[in-house]
């Protein structure tokens, strides 16, 4: 499976929105009400191809104490308009990823 293709300006806005998604879920930005939050994704990026990618990320938890927390964020990245395609897509890619990682011998879920 490929990755969603992405400009250098959009990488850098999903490396941004990443940041943002951690501190807003698990953080110390962590209970903000969902008005607020929608707003600091907005200043980040509304592209949603960009918010689809950070979607397809949060549909494939690293970590197994960070599903909640990810399933959070992904009902605030979708509220923001996520691009749905791109976010089968890039959680199509990040299960292989994880898979060949397992293979491999990293620990993953």
């Amino acid at each position: 499976m490929d990755r969603p293709t992405l400009t250098s300006r959009q990488r850098l806005e999903v490396a941004r929105l990443s940041g943002l998604m951690s501190r807003l879920t698990r953080g110390r930005l962590r209970g903000l009400d969902d008005d607020v939050r929608q707003d600091l994704l907005a200043e980040v990026s509304t592209d949603p191809a960009v918010l689809g990618v950070v979607l397809g990320a949060l549909l494939v938890p690293e970590q197994p104490e960070w599903v909640e927390a990810d399933a959070d964020g992904a009902a605030l990245v979708r509220a923001s308009g996520a691009d749905e395609q791109v976010a089968e897509a890039e959680a199509a890619w990040q299960r292989e990823r994880h898979e060949r990682r397992s293979n491999a011998g990293w620990i993953t879920l």
